[in-house]
C-alpha cells in the first residue's frame, strides 16, 4: 500500500515538472509570439553598446588634452601666486592673480575636472571606458542622468542629443514591454489557478480550460487584488533590500541609500548622492536600475490601470445631472432672495412664471379623484 502511495506521489511529481505537450502550429505561434519581444530587448542592449563605443571613441581622445589643459592652466597660476612679491607688485596685482585662479578652477570644475585629475600617479586614468560608457548610456537612455559622467567635447555633446532623442524612447518602449509581458503572464498565472479552483469546486465539470481560453481571460480581465499586493510588496522589496546591500558596498546610512534608491527607480537621478563605480563594478549598478524599472513599470501598469478602471466605473455610475438637481432642489430660497438665472422664452419660461404657476396649480388644479395636485411636481 505505501509502494503504491509512493509510486502514485512519484507520478503526479514527475507529471507537474514536464513540461506540456503541444503541437507545431502551437509553438510556431508561441515563438512568433515572443520573437517581436527578444527582437526588441536585442536591439536595445546593440543601441546601448554601440553608443558606448561611439562615446569612447568622441570622448576618450579630447579627455587628455582637456584635462591637461586645465590642470597646466592652475599650477601655473598656483606657481605665480606662491612666487609672487606681494611688496614689489602690491595688493592690486596678487588680487588679480587670485581671481583669475578662482575663475579656471570654477571653469575646470565646470568641464568634469576634478580634485583627483591633479594627482600625477593617476594622469594615464582615463574615465571614459567602455564599461563606464555603458554605465552612462544607460543613465542617459534612462533619463537618470546623474551627471557624474559628461561628455566634454562639443561633438560628442552634439552626438549624445542625438542619441537621447533617439534611444530615450527605444528604452521605454522596451521597459514597458518586458513589464508588459511580465504582467500579463502574471494575469495568465492567477487565472488559470483561478480557474483550477472552480473546476475543482463545481460538480460535472472535468476540465481547466485551454490554454487560449486562459489566455484570452488574463488580456480581457484586470489583476486580481492579491495580484497587484503582490507586485507592491514586491517593489517594495526590492528598493528595501537594495538599500541594505548599497549600505554594505558605499559608504552610505541606510536613509541614503534608501534615498539613492527611490530617486533611481524614479528616474529623477538628482546627482547629490551618486553612486562610487571606481571599482569597475558598472553592470552590477546597470541589472539594478534595469530590474528596478521593469519592476516599477510592472506596479504602475497592474495598480495604475485598476484604479483607471475604478474611476471610469465610478464616473459611468455617478449621475452629475440627478446630484445637481437634487442639491437645486434642496435649497430654500428666503422670502426675500429672488431667482437671477435667465433663459431664453423659446427654450424654456422664467423661473418665476413657473412658480407662479405651481402656486396656481397648487388653489386650482385637481386630479382625476378630485383630490388637489401637489405643487412639488411644479418645483425646480
Amino acid at each position: 500500500m505505501l509502494s503504491g502511495r509512493h509510486s502514485k506521489w512519484q507520478k503526479s511529481l514527475l507529471a507537474a515538472f514536464q513540461p506540456p505537450q503541444m503541437s507545431s502550429s502551437e509553438f510556431t505561434q508561441k515563438v512568433r509570439l515572443i520573437l517581436p519581444h527578444v527582437l526588441l530587448c536585442t536591439g536595445t542592449v546593440i543601441y546601448l553598446c554601440v553608443g558606448a563605443k561611439l562615446f569612447v571613441l568622441i570622448e576618450a581622445p579630447y579627455e587628455i588634452e582637456h584635462r591637461k589643459f586645465h590642470v597646466d592652466n592652475i599650477r601655473s597660476l598656483q606657481k605665480q601666486l606662491i612666487q609672487f612679491d606681494i611688496h614689489q607688485n602690491g595688493n592690486d596685482s596678487a588680487n588679480a592673480i587670485i581671481d583669475q585662479l578662482i575663475y579656471i578652477s570654477m571653469e575646470a570644475f565646470s568641464d568634469g575636472i576634478t580634485l583627483d585629475d591633479f594627482d600625477t600617479s593617476q594622469n594615464t586614468t582615463q574615465k571614459w571606458t567602455f564599461h563606464s560608457a555603458c554605465f552612462f548610456t544607460v543613465t542617459v537612455l534612462t533619463s537618470i542622468g546623474y551627471g557624474n559622467l559628461i561628455p566634454i567635447s562639443n561633438f560628442g555633446r552634439f552626438f549624445c542629443m542625438g542619441y537621447a532623442v533617439l534611444g530615450i524612447p527605444l528604452t521605454l518602449i522596451t521597459i514597458a514591454d518586458v513589464a508588459k509581458f511580465l504582467s500579463d503572464l502574471v494575469n495568465h498565472f492567477y487565472w488559470k489557478n483561478y480557474k483550477k479552483m472552480t473546476s475543482k469546486t463545481n460538480e460535472g465539470d472535468n476540465g481547466s480550460g485551454s490554454h487560449d481560453d486562459i489566455d484570452d481571460l488574463a488580456v480581457t480581465m484586470e489583476a486580481s487584488g492579491s495580484a497587484q499586493i503582490f507586485v507592491v510588496l514586491l517593489l517594495l522589496t526590492y528598493i528595501t533590500l537594495s538599500a541594505f546591500v548599497f549600505t554594505t558596498i558605499q559608504d552610505w546610512n541606510f536613509l541614503d541609500s534608501l534615498y539613492f534608491s527611490v530617486i533611481t527607480l524614479l528616474t529623477v537621478g538628482f546627482g547629490d548622492v551618486v553612486c562610487n563605480v571606481e571599482d569597475g563594478n558598472y553592470y552590477g549598478w546597470i541589472t539594478f536600475i534595469f530590474v528596478g524599472l521593469i519592476l516599477t513599470t510592472l506596479t504602475v501598469d497592474l495598480v495604475g490601470s485598476s484604479c483607471i478602471q475604478n474611476m471610469h466605473g465610478f464616473g459611468r455610475g455617478f449621475d452629475a445631472l440627478g446630484f445637481l438637481k437634487s442639491a437645486l432642489r434642496n435649497q430654500k430660497p428666503g422670502p426675500n432672495q429672488t431667482w437671477d438665472a435667465y433663459c431664453p422664452e423659446e427654450y424654456m419660461p422664467w423661473i418665476d412664471e413657473i412658480r407662479k404657476l405651481s402656486s396656481l396649480s397648487y388653489g386650482k388644479g385637481t386630479n382625476e379623484n378630485g383630490s388637489k395636485k401637489s405643487s412639488q411636481s411644479f418645483k425646480i
